[in-house]
């Protein structure tokens, strides 16, 4: 009567805190002795409880702030993007400058009349030709420009060989790249990445933007893709000056940038660092690498 009736309620209190109770309600009843171990309990039950409660407060905190940092990114990645949209719409201006003037003389030949059946073909087919061009440089950039939609319950994978030909194409008309070669070396059979196609297309379109702003007029520019133990390996290397040992530390940080002012916005490689690491890679700059300047970008295979 005096130990194991109270020790039974006791326990029977304990199962039902263990079950989800909020209180440990037992009767004070017995020795006393037991009635101080049941008040000690229900003591260290009601702390345990607000110390629950305090915690559960601080994660959903923690989440929120989490989820105003996810929306931060994804504004700056969306911004970056813009900007890098802004860069080549403004080198394309000239090639496609060319075609219109040619489409606007064949037009002017065609309206004079006197030609006969065969020259307005081959004037026509001249104008589609040249229309195509100007169409397929278009539609590459908007491709680029259009915001992709989320697929939060789909893990990303992504091409690595399909976004580097893709960023190719995407650069190719450019003004800048007239004196710059470009070399490919990606073979086949990589295997899909966890990044997805349009934020590796941001990521190889802007370390080739910064290698092609290096060279400052010409050189070379070389893309190589290889498989890795845990994925596959992404280099972008140019001969260009290279970067500068003052600035190699912070080269991944927020506006940091060696270029003149209105020619960057300093986030393109911290953009890039935030794409990589949000699923696991990394990036770096290879400070071995004499020649220039050589990005090396370790992306995790697709689960």
């Amino acid at each position: 009567r005096l130990i194991v009736r109270p020790l039974d309620a006791i326990s029977t209190a304990a199962r039902r805190v263990a079950a989800g109770a909020t209180s440990f309600d037992v009767a004070p009843r017995g020795a006393a002795e037991m009635i101080g171990l049941a008040s000690s309990l229900s003591e260290m039950t009601a702390q345990l409880r607000a110390d629950e409660q305090r915690m559960k407060g601080q994660i959903d905190e923690l989440e929120r702030r989490a989820q105003k940092l996810r929306e931060a990114q994804d504004r700056l990645v969306r911004s970056e993007r813009l900007a890098s949209v802004g860069r080549l719409a403004a080198g394309l201006a000239h090639e496609i400058g060319n075609p219109i003037a040619a489409l606007l003389g064949l037009e002017d030949l065609l309206l004079e009349g006197g030609l006969d059946p065969n020259e307005q073909h081959d004037f026509l087919l001249r104008m589609r030709k040249e229309t195509e061009r100007i169409n397929r440089i278009l539609r590459d950039l908007l491709q680029f420009a259009r915001p992709g939609e989320k697929q939060e319950l789909t893990p990303a994978r992504g091409d690595v060989a399909e976004a580097i030909a893709d960023t190719a194409a995407l650069i190719a008309p450019q003004k800048a790249m007239r004196d710059v070669t470009l070399e490919l070396a990606v073979p086949e059979g990589l295997p899909p990445v966890a990044l997805g196609a349009e934020q590796l297309v941001q990521l190889v379109l802007n370390l080739l933007l910064n290698s092609v702003d290096a060279l400052d007029g010409g050189g070379r520019v070389r893309v190589s893709a290889e498989r890795a133990p845990r994925g596959v390996r992404l280099i972008v290397e140019d001969n260009g000056p290279g970067v500068a040992a003052t600035v190699r530390e912070r080269l991944f940080e927020p506006f940091v940038t060696t270029k003149e002012i209105g020619k960057g916005t300093g986030l393109g490689l911290a953009v890039c660092r935030g794409l990589v690491e949000a699923v696991g890679g990394s990036i770096s700059l290879d400070t071995a690498f004499r020649d220039g300047a050589r990005f090396v970008v370790q992306l995790p295979a697709a689960t």
